[in-house]
């Protein structure tokens, strides 16, 4: 595809944000370009890998909090330095890119971060004056969070808000779209956490919640009276010696007996106490029980090879004697290790799978001894499992006795 021809394109859907020295900035709609395969999340440069970006111009996706549009500038005007003045490969440049656009995202200005990382002073100049011209744009009318006793479900930090949709759509509506549902307004307010029992973590797991602050947290998430994500939130305020944190009630949008909880919620006074009752502005289906066929019969099992398995290096070579073809198999059919089922970063890594799965329709089959035991796919089952289905593609491995 020629690049002229892309843009020419996106132009109905393209708006300029800021220019300066030659350089422009678009506001793009990136779920438009998404459909016409290229690749894009949100922003792009012409220095990036297959970037059909023209030159001195920058693409931003329209998002739904404007702060990641201007963290986002700074990381395509970062990235785009780093690669042509510093000559560093895309994937290094990346992640210097990513350091940067998190350094704004915690409160550095785009002036000072420019003013680390770039050099030449030309090229700061630019994308200094760009930031500030981008800064000035005329902005949406800014929706506020919190709405009387509601808040928006799209003012929580991107993770949270997708992981709280992947539950969503995975276990009430499989017919859920994600704009309407990071529109929606939930029961909010405070809660006092010195009345509830989870469970101890390590204070290096909470270093950074402290750091920050408690006034910058995400808010603590709560569905059928019932704590769902908000444990080390409440441990790092322990730490701080905070007793009340703000809550959303996610009833009716969360199954909490699908998606798991932590802890119950002990009764709390009247003005603090969760409201069942609340009208939810999202277009709904009736909320069903979780149906094990709906994702299973779009999830494409992927093999493993008898090689590829050996070269995972989970059984010494003399005792595979051969890997069977992907077949589904109950969850509860397969045992798993110690070891491997706590794994402090599994939940996290689930989440990230799950995602990825129904993004994709595919999945690589977990590993198994014939007798049951889970050598390779710990993750991949927790996955599953988040996701409602009852069934997991297994490859069985016949195994030499020792």
């Amino acid at each position: 595809m020629f690049i002229g021809d892309l843009f020419e394109r996106i132009k109905p859907q393209e708006t300029e944000a800021a220019a300066y020295e030659g350089w422009k900035v678009f506001m793009v709609k990136g779920k438009k370009l998404r459909k016409k395969d290229t690749p894009f999340i949100g922003g792009d440069n012409p220095a990036a890998d297959s970037s059909d970006v023209p030159k001195k111009t920058i693409w931003i996706e329209r998002m739904l909090d404007q702060e990641d549009e201007d963290a986002f500038l700074v990381h395509e005007l970062v990235e785009y330095y780093f690669i042509e003045y510093g000559k560093h490969k895309y994937p290094d440049a990346h992640d210097k890119a990513n350091d940067a656009e998190n350094r704004v995202r915690n409160g550095e200005t785009p002036e000072k971060v420019y003013t680390d990382v770039m050099q030449d002073e030309e090229f700061r100049d630019i994308a200094i004056g760009l930031s500030k011209q981008f800064a000035n744009r005329t902005k949406r009318p800014v929706k506020e969070a919190v709405e009387g006793k509601k808040f928006r479900i799209g003012a929580l930090p991107r993770d949270m808000r997708e992981e709280l949709f992947n539950l969503y759509a995975t276990h009430v509506n499989p017919e859920a779209k994600e704009r309407d549902f990071y529109k929606a307004m939930v029961p909010t307010g405070v809660m006092d956490i010195t009345r509830l029992d989870v469970d101890q973590m390590p204070e290096g797991s909470t270093q950074g919640l402290v750091d920050m602050g408690a006034s910058k947290w995400a808010p603590l998430v709560t569905a059928d009276s019932r704590l769902v994500d908000g444990q080390h939130r409440i441990q790092a305020a322990r730490r701080l010696k905070v007793t009340k944190l703000p809550y959303i009630d996610m009833t009716g949008l969360i199954d909490t007996e699908q998606s798991g909880y932590i802890t119950d919620l002990p009764q709390i006074n009247e003005d603090q106490q969760l409201h069942q009752n609340w009208e939810i502005p999202i277009p709904t289906t009736k909320s069903v029980a979780p149906r094990p066929t709906l994702l299973k019969d779009k999830i494409k099992p992927v093999a493993q090879t008898y090689q590829q398995v050996l070269d995972m290096h989970l059984i010494l070579p003399n005792r595979l004697l051969k890997v069977a073809k992907p077949v589904w198999v109950s969850l509860d059919k397969l045992r798993e290790t110690e070891r491997n089922n706590k794994l402090p970063d599994g939940q996290t890594k689930a989440w990230e799978i799950a995602k990825a799965i129904r993004k994709s329709g595919k999945v690589e089959a977990v590993l198994a001894s014939e007798d049951g035991r889970l050598w390779d796919g710990h993750h991949r089952l927790e996955a599953f499992r988040k996701m409602g289905l009852g069934e997991i593609p297994v490859q069985y491995m016949k195994l030499a006795e020792v």
